[in-house]
């Protein structure tokens, strides 16, 4: 039985990776992430494009915050909760598994009596009529060789195809961008609320991760004298910048200059 789970995985994991659909999985992901990411943080898509050589840095970035998040899931369980789960999930499988090797083993049995009364009267029917015996025994027995490859082609491999990488594909396709959007979303959603009281970084950050922007090349538009807050995005001379009052798009005049700063929320500073 474990046998048989291995190879059906084994040629599921070639399908999977075969045919290209893990890396666009991942390619969809990272995307729909970004996507999410950035609508929730109050920038716009169309100012901030993701090239698609940086898509993969974004799925990483993704699969970096679901690990962080689900350790902090993990930690919240005590060990000993863990340990009764993973010993129960063991302990029923193995249980499991012997159970049907019993069921396996006494199918076996049964079928070995049948065949014997069966071989005993071909046997008996080959010593009286050979002729007739070979002219049909070899062509039948040929036939169903094939006959058996074939099915057990079709089974195993079409099999996987029509009934689980269809599946899959529709998954990814479908919902993936969703799974990946809110997942974004989520993410940008903690970002926000970190902000509202370590905008510029927090008592691990040595310097401020905060630049001040001056704005006298935008006056006409009416715009403040400077822009302080976190550089999120940046397109060419677009920039996405994240301050105390919410998201803020501009674009940087021919010149700038900035000095990094001491983070004043640093635990050292205060001592200093």
């Amino acid at each position: 039985m474990e046998d048989s789970l291995l190879r059906v995985l084994k040629k599921l994991l070639l399908v999977i990776i075969g045919s290209g659909l893990l890396s666009n999985a991942l390619y969809i992901h990272g995307l729909a992430y970004y996507e999410g990411y950035i609508n929730r943080l109050g920038f716009e898509y169309d100012f901030f494009p993701l090239p698609s050589t940086e898509v993969l840095f974004w799925t990483y970035y993704a699969s970096r915050e679901l690990g962080a998040s689900s350790i902090e899931v993990i930690t919240n369980f005590k060990l000993q909760i863990l340990l009764i789960l993973f010993g129960s999930v063991y302990l029923l499988s193995r249980i499991w598994v012997e159970t049907s090797k019993k069921k396996v083993n006494n199918q076996l049995k049964a079928r070995k009596k049948n065949n014997i009364k069966l071989f005993k009267k071909i046997y008996h029917y080959k010593v009286k009529h050979k002729l007739i015996f070979y002219s049909v025994y070899i062509p039948i027995r040929w036939l169903i060789l094939k006959e058996q490859s074939l099915i057990a082609f079709f089974a195993s491999y079409f099999f996987l195809v029509f009934l689980l990488f269809l599946p899959i594909f529709l998954f990814i396709w479908v919902y993936f961008p969703m799974i990946g959007f809110e997942h974004g979303k989520s993410v940008a959603e903690s970002r926000i609320e970190h902000y509202k009281s370590n905008l510029c970084g927090d008592k691990n950050d040595y310097w401020s991760e905060c630049l001040t922007f001056k704005m006298q090349h935008l006056k006409s538009y009416g715009s403040p004298k400077h822009v302080v807050g976190r550089l999120m995005l940046k397109n060419g001379s677009l920039v996405g910048v994240f301050t105390k009052e919410g998201p803020v798009t501009f674009t940087l005049p021919n010149d700038y200059y900035s000095a990094t700063k001491m983070n004043i929320n640093f635990e050292g500073s205060q001592k200093d």
